[in-house]
């Protein structure tokens, strides 16, 4: 049989256990509530994006010519109707088949309001 303070110390710790467990099932609990989850993803997300651009702006910073390069691309990307308009109907002289005077024009052409 067992001495009572060995008992007596095994239910002491026994109740420290259970009071760790259930402070420990407690900070679960509000650690998962939705707003929660949700406050915590969007703090995450944030300081990853703030990051980023904070690394993309030291990196743009170093190479300055890089950065333009990167840009006029993507400025030709975007703009590549216009500008294959511009070339195409570069030097031609009014009244010839496929000239247009103006990109306004050629927008109404394109895209309906009449033509010329």
């Amino acid at each position: 049989m067992t001495n009572a303070p060995d008992l007596a110390a095994a239910e002491c710790d026994e109740q420290k256990a259970r009071l760790r467990f259930f402070e420990t099932a407690g900070m679960l609990a509000a650690r998962l509530r939705p707003f929660q989850l949700v406050e915590d993803a969007a703090t995450g997300a944030s300081s990853r994006a703030t990051d980023l651009a904070w690394r993309a702006t030291k990196k743009a910073r170093a190479r300055p010519k890089t950065i333009a390069i990167v840009g006029c691309i993507v400025i030709a990307v975007l703009a590549r109707r216009r500008l294959y308009r511009l070339i195409r109907y570069r030097g031609r002289p009014p009244g010839q088949a496929g000239h247009t005077s103006t990109l306004h024009e050629l927008d109404k052409q394109q895209f309906g309001g009449g033509t010329k």
